[in-house]
């Protein structure tokens, strides 16, 4: 996560500097997402950095915050990923903007701080 300072989410795991970030920001829940290769099909960089610019502009609109970040799987077989952190996205607006940008999961968590990977197809 490029958060000041930076932290690392990981599935199921409480991380204090996720919790501190979400009280900074009065956040009971947050949401990690991405627009990137739509439905785990990989596209050129060109037209997943404009995804990604439109996701962000999406939140913008909103008026959600959106904290850069680069979603990587554990075992590293899948290249990271452009993400944003968005404190305060219910898990309802979650799920909406992942089948929005053809997510296949997104993190989320609630007040505990504890990211859950979420399926959503």
């Amino acid at each position: 996560m490029h958060a000041d300072p930076p932290f690392v989410l990981q599935v199921g795991q409480y991380s204090q500097p996720f919790a501190d970030l979400c009280q900074r920001h009065h956040a009971r829940c947050a949401a990690y997402i991405t627009a990137f290769n739509p439905w785990s099909q990989p596209l050129d960089d060109a037209t997943n950095t404009e995804r990604q610019a439109k996701l962000m502009h999406a939140l913008a609109v909103l008026g959600l915050p959106c904290i850069p970040g680069t979603g990587r799987h554990p075992r590293g077989d899948w290249p990271g990923e452009p993400s944003c952190l968005v404190p305060g996205l219910s898990l309802d607006n979650a799920r909406a903007l992942g089948l929005q940008w053809q997510q296949n999961a997104i993190l989320w968590a609630d007040a505990d701080c504890v990211p859950h990977l979420t399926l959503l197809r």
